[in-house]
């Protein structure tokens, strides 16, 4: 983003730079300089709308890819923990079945 947003200032900049260095180097009545004007400022909105365009269209391609990265994270972690969760059930089984043969064994006469 960081480019798209150095790119985009240096074409303001330049077009700026352009538009004074050609009304300095060349200059005309008021009428067609005026008419000049309108032409150059219609054409840097112009371009300066498309470079937005093309700006927010990377944003929102990169906003899609956090979601589908975080989606697949909470997923993964999701799973971490239902597998968690299963190895926690088996270990209190066995923990049982361990408590219980204990008990049997104590309670057996030797």
């Amino acid at each position: 983003m960081r480019d798209s947003g150095n790119l985009l200032a240096g074409f303001i900049i330049g077009g700026v730079c352009g538009f004074i260095a050609s009304l300095m180097i060349a200059p005309e009545c008021s009428d067609e300089m005026r008419s000049r004007i309108r032409e150059k400022a219609q054409h840097m909105r112009t371009e300066v709308a498309s470079e937005a365009e093309e700006v927010a269209e990377q944003l929102r391609e990169r906003a899609s890819e956090v979601v589908d990265r975080t989606k697949d994270v909470i997923d993964r972690s999701s799973r971490t923990v239902d597998e968690m969760e299963d190895k926690l059930e088996e270990a209190e089984e066995k923990l049982a079945e361990i408590q219980k043969k204990i008990e049997d064994a104590a309670g057996e006469p030797t």
